[in-house]
């Protein structure tokens, strides 16, 4: 049987093109949503493909689709597991923290414990784990009574578990996110009978000889203005209940129930309930819950807060280097590129760069189509990190906001060094004046020019040598041993 060609499917400086299936498109947004957070530089590509295309090791295929198998079996018992715990708990305990579960940690140790026989070591555990499990193991036998579902053997299932608990707790996310603010708005317009409304008064004026312009004016003086200012009023945390229609001050008392469940602490984004939704979803998920049980008593449509995986066909897992060397090679001391070597055929066309980016060790697969990302830089276990920025606290004041008693305090005892993203040191004299400063700047361009440092200064190299060019500064009267040069 002859090949499928690959088809590239989207990369992050050209429009996506040819595939549009549901799963490449949330891959491409995945990336994309790491792009905008780790470097607006990073470029990726998809491509997708066949099993027969990249040439997998027949050795290694009916492991594929038991692992296939049995990782699309523990998640789709993940969703309802999950689901199960937070109904009980919420059915028990009304000031149940629902918003602390819904971290990727939480969805991690959801999927572990579905594992059987699975080595667990207390000792080692975290004090954020521990309290997840404390939540989990009470559930977990009456759930396998009641599912009749005990579990299946998976080793080394924690790489996947952290892939997968990451992905439960975004569509968690991406639920409450685009569907809580239209599904209060709804409920509004339910409650208020926008529709049936509307069609009454439409009707009346039509009988009564209005034209067409006239209509569309009365009804949304009458009926929409009211409905959106009170849609509007909605976005407060404390509404502003005052001059409110009878219709709208009944509407609220039933909603008041999912708009009050917050904590008195917790304040909307900007004072906006419909911003902090999008900005902060897990904090509206216990609203999102209280929503729809409001729908169910009223015998509204109903809607899912706590979503769940359908269907009987396997969806696609992620495989990298780490997955494949744990599950298909029992093998880790062997490089990345001779791991994947051993198992496909790197060789093939769609593991070619393009474009600038090359594939990293990461593939996913169902096992019939192939999806494999290639980026322009080089990946990291984990996934990339961010930065940490320390926060200036009151303790820590720029010297430009002391005043004058504290700049006093400082006369004769002090050195200022400014160490900012730019500059490896920006310092100044105590002596320095307004009038005269003294200051010395030693940059990163300047130390990628310096040559290898050396431990002994030489007469003439001051000008050769950016940092010991500045000992004819005043600070140069200073005895040697009191410097320190940046990189030594």
């Amino acid at each position: 049987m002859r090949a499928k060609k690959p088809k590239v499917i989207g990369h992050f400086q050209n429009k996506i093109s040819m595939c549009t299936c549901a799963f490449c498109l949330s891959l491409l947004l995945r990336l994309k949503l790491i792009t905008s957070e780790s470097s607006n530089k990073t470029k990726y590509v998809v491509v997708k493909a066949s099993i027969n295309a990249i040439e997998w090791n027949p050795i290694y295929l009916e492991h594929l689709e038991k692992l296939i198998i049995a990782v699309n079996e523990l998640i789709k018992h993940s969703y309802q597991l999950a689901r199960f715990i937070f109904l009980h708990e919420l059915s028990q305990n009304t000031h149940f923290d629902l918003a602390a579960c819904i971290t990727k940690a939480f969805f991690v140790e959801v999927f572990l414990a579905l594992i059987k026989n699975r080595e667990t070591y207390p000792e080692r555990l975290s004090d954020e784990t521990s309290q997840y499990r404390s939540i989990i193991e009470p559930y977990l036998s009456m759930y396998q009574k009641v599912t009749n579902f005990y579990g299946i053997p998976l080793a080394n299932a924690q790489q996947i578990a952290l892939y997968q608990g990451n992905a439960i707790c975004t569509v968690y996310l991406n639920g409450v996110e685009n569907h809580l603010g239209n599904y209060i708005r709804h409920v509004v317009n339910v409650l208020l009978d926008i529709k049936k409304r509307s069609k009454q008064l439409r009707r009346t004026m039509k009988d009564q000889g209005f034209n067409t312009q006239a209509i569309n004016q009365a009804v949304k003086e009458q009926i929409t203005a009211p409905a959106t200012e009170f849609k509007q009023r909605l976005a407060s945390k404390t509404v502003d209940l005052a001059n409110l229609s009878t219709e709208c001050a009944t509407v609220y008392q039933i909603l008041a129930p999912v708009l009050e469940c917050y904590p008195r602490d917790y304040t909307f984004t900007k004072n906006n309930r419909w911003l902090d939704i999008k900005i902060n979803p897990k904090h509206h998920i216990k609203a999102f819950h209280r929503l729809v049980t409001l729908a169910e008593e009223h015998g509204f449509k109903l809607f899912q807060c706590f979503p769940m995986k359908h269907g009987w066909i396997p969806g696609e897992i992620i495989i990298d280097t780490t997955i494949l060397k744990q599950h298909f090679l029992q093998e880790m001391l062997i490089s990345k590129e001779e791991a994947w070597e051993r198992v496909v055929n790197t060789d093939k066309k769609p593991f070619k760069p393009q474009q600038g980016c090359h594939f990293r060790g990461s593939i996913y697969t169902d096992g019939v189509a192939v999806t494999i990302v290639k980026t322009d830089g080089e990946t990291r276990a984990g996934g990339p990190r961010r930065a940490y920025k320390r926060k200036i606290g009151k303790e820590d004041q720029y010297v430009e906001k002391l005043n004058d008693q504290e700049l006093k305090q400082l006369d004769h005892r002090s050195v200022l060094i400014d160490p900012g993203r730019r500059d490896l040191l920006y310092a100044m004299h105590e002596d320095s004046q307004p009038n005269y400063p003294i200051k010395y700047q030693y940059t990163r361009n300047q130390k990628r020019r310096t040559p290898r440092p050396r431990y002994t200064i030489k007469s003439g190299s001051a000008s050769r040598r950016p940092l010991y060019g500045w000992l004819k500064h005043p600070w140069a009267k200073f005895p040697a041993r009191q410097l320190t040069q940046p990189g030594i």
